[in-house]
């Protein structure tokens, strides 16, 4: 799994907001078009795609990948306050909730908190 770092995720961020408020969608059922200036009936094209599913998959990128830069950055908030918790066991806790025992199973605290540049995590500390 490629992890991003933050200078990845707000070089994707730059991207989406450059290509402005403007409402993607298909017509045609394999073009991406937007109306600029929203409003002004002045249609112009994105792409053409090779197929439906393409053409919704890129005409929704428009409105998805912002929503989930924003929910990555949510979710690093959410562990950032989980990694500062005061009692070292309050904070694996909260870690335990975040990642969810089901889902990844055991990591180690350092792997998690690498990341966050916190020094108080023990090597052998697992979750």
């Amino acid at each position: 799994m490629n992890r991003l770092n933050k200078e990845q995720l707000e070089e994707i961020r730059k991207r989406a907001e450059a290509v402005g408020d403007a409402r993607w969608f298909v017509s045609d059922r394999t073009d991406v078009s937007y109306e600029y200036p929203p409003g002004s009936c002045e249609v112009h094209s994105v792409c053409m795609t090779s197929g439906d599913v393409y053409a919704d998959f890129i005409a929704n990128a428009r409105q998805d990948i912002p929503a989930l830069l924003d929910h990555i950055a949510e979710l690093e908030a959410e562990l950032k306050a989980a990694c500062y918790a005061p009692p070292k066991a309050d904070r694996k806790e909260q870690l335990r909730r975040f990642i969810g025992s089901s889902s990844i199973g055991s990591i180690s605290l350092t792997d998690v908190l690498r990341d966050y540049k916190y020094e108080g995590s023990d090597e052998d500390d697992n979750v």
